[in-house]
């Protein structure tokens, strides 16, 4: 097997999972499925076949494409956890500021922090409009 390629299929959660062969292993790709992958269906891919790692736990391994996919209601759950996260440190961000700047006796510089917009996402409805949003 080339090195490029990976091993994918899904695991017991529903969601792909991938084996990355190393370049130093000498086992043939029989032996390296039959030692990791579980699984009776999967697929040997290029590792450039898949998708933004952004969106890593929300892959399907498609058995009758051969892809993965990315699974829309899961991308759509790491898209909310993402822009929460990065609005609570800009809140937090934005809060510390305040403090220095009060400090100082001067006006703060507060960084952007847009509201998550959660009504955009849940209507949301392909994987290149999450990451626009993002």
């Amino acid at each position: 097997m080339s090195r490029t390629q990976v091993i994918v299929y899904n695991g017991d959660d529903g969601f792909c999972n991938v084996v990355i062969p190393s370049d130093q292993c000498v086992l043939s790709d029989v032996d390296i499925i039959s030692k990791d992958v579980p699984a009776a269906e999967y697929a040997l891919i290029s590792h450039t076949e898949l998708p933004t790692t952004l969106f890593r736990n929300a892959w399907k391994y498609n058995h009758s494409s051969s892809t993965v996919d990315v699974e829309i209601a899961s991308a759509k759950v790491i898209t909310i956890q993402i822009l929460e996260s990065r609005y609570l440190a800009n809140e937090k961000e934005n809060e510390e500021i305040t403090r220095v700047a009060n400090m100082r006796g001067e006006s703060p510089s507060l960084i952007d922090n847009p509201s998550v917009p959660y009504s955009t996402i849940t209507s949301e409805t392909s994987v290149s409009g999450l990451l626009g949003l993002l």
